[in-house]
């Protein structure tokens, strides 16, 4: 089996945010989470994550990625668009499959979420919103690859 890496580029900022003077105080923050593109190299700039992919993939080839965006904090504040790519799909029906699974096992508020690639390779990882945390949206963003 040949694995292809791929690198999803992604852009996360602060465009807002507040701070009581207190330690324990109350806070809140705003983000804009954006993915950018997909890649067959390292970006030279920027936040990326990596996914090795079980098809071979070129350049020019689409791909689809499962983007978590969601609410996350604390007793004290909430910081509303975060996000996180979860998993990168050569194959759009498989990509669809695993957004489902991943929102309804969030939607149970499952401790980890589990879905499966192309090859049924089970994976499985962390639910990245806590028990403070809000989903604001599971989606499937389609990409071509660049070089």
């Amino acid at each position: 089996m040949s694995l292809t890496n791929v690198y999803v580029s992604y852009v996360e900022q602060t465009i807002d945010e507040h701070r009581d003077s207190n330690e324990f105080s109350n806070w809140s923050e705003t983000h804009e989470f954006d993915l950018r593109a997909v890649s067959l190299t390292p970006p030279q700039f920027g936040t990326f994550e990596t996914f090795a992919l079980t098809s071979r993939i070129n350049s020019g080839c689409p791909v689809w990625v499962v983007c978590l965006r969601f609410s996350a904090g604390d007793s004290y504040g909430l910081a509303t668009g975060k996000g996180e790519a979860l998993w990168a799909f050569s194959d759009e029906s498989t990509g669809h499959a695993a957004r489902e699974a991943i929102e309804e096992q969030i939607k149970q508020t499952s401790p980890k979420l589990e879905f499966l690639t192309e090859d049924s390779t089970n994976i499985q990882m962390s639910n990245p919103i806590d028990y403070y945390g809000i989903l604001e949206s599971v989606g499937l963003e389609h990409f071509i690859v660049s070089n």
